[in-house]
């Protein structure tokens, strides 16, 4: 159940998840609250594949410009209508972040619902004969992990209606009552993060449950050990009797 939590001293809010008995910040509330020097210093603590591949961008690119030139400049950007083409397509968005799937979490189980079929007409009727249902997430991730059966993302670029239409709410409702992680989104690295968290191991808890299992080995092993120990004792022959 989420959760929001606001310090008025601070001037920040917070939003937090339970996952089992966990307790999840959203991230992009965090980088809001923590401003620029703190966000720097959370990223470069960070061991996620998003942040690593920005402390690499920082050291090989930034700095070493800023060292030459005394500054960094960004490269040309191109034609605002070729931004709004990256950005209103949703296939591309689907098969982006396919793909960071494929290559940090390859043992990941995914559906790919309607996500992939969005950019004409006659894919989607495709879609349909191949049984997709209307209202069913684009994505659909359902590898279980830290306490969620799966995880639902709905994509929503201008290029479709840019709304969630009511079968929708109602796919992601029934799947959050069951278990799964949702989320509705146009912005890839919004996604990303989101898929980082739900990914996310926590070693204390992986730690503690290996313990447990050690506990109830070295239980069996003893208990094993004090019969083999009685059986002698009595003089017990197996199949004898």
């Amino acid at each position: 159940m989420e959760k929001l939590f606001r310090n008025q001293k601070l001037n920040v809010s917070v939003r937090t998840v339970k996952s089992g008995e966990e307790i999840l910040f959203y991230a992009k509330d965090v980088a809001e609250s923590l401003g620029e020097p703190g966000l720097y210093q959370l990223i470069f603590n960070s061991t996620l594949p998003i942040a690593e591949a920005f402390q690499d961008w920082v050291f090989s690119e930034v700095l070493p410009s800023i060292c030459k030139t005394g500054s960094y400049k960004l490269p040309e950007s191109e034609p605002l209508y070729c931004n709004q083409m990256k950005l209103i397509n949703e296939t591309d968005l689907h098969y982006a972040v396919v793909e960071y799937l494929k290559e940090y979490h390859p043992k990941a189980l995914i559906l790919p619902g309607l996500g992939e079929y969005q950019d004409t007409s006659q894919k989607r009727c495709d879609a349909w004969r191949k049984g997709y249902m209307g209202g069913q997430p684009d994505l659909m991730i359902i590898t279980p992990s830290n306490g969620f059966h799966g995880f639902a993302i709905e994509l929503k670029t201008p290029k479709g209606t840019g709304e969630v239409r009511d079968n929708q709410v109602s796919w992601l409702k029934a799947l959050n009552e069951n278990g799964y992680q949702t989320l509705i989104s146009n912005d890839y690295t919004e996604i990303v993060l989101d898929i980082e968290e739900y990914f996310r191991v926590d070693k204390t808890k992986k730690l503690l449950k290996e313990i447990k299992n050690l506990k109830i080995k070295c239980k069996t092993l003893k208990a094993s050990k004090c019969k083999e120990v009685v059986i002698r004792q009595i003089g017990y022959t197996v199949g004898k009797y």
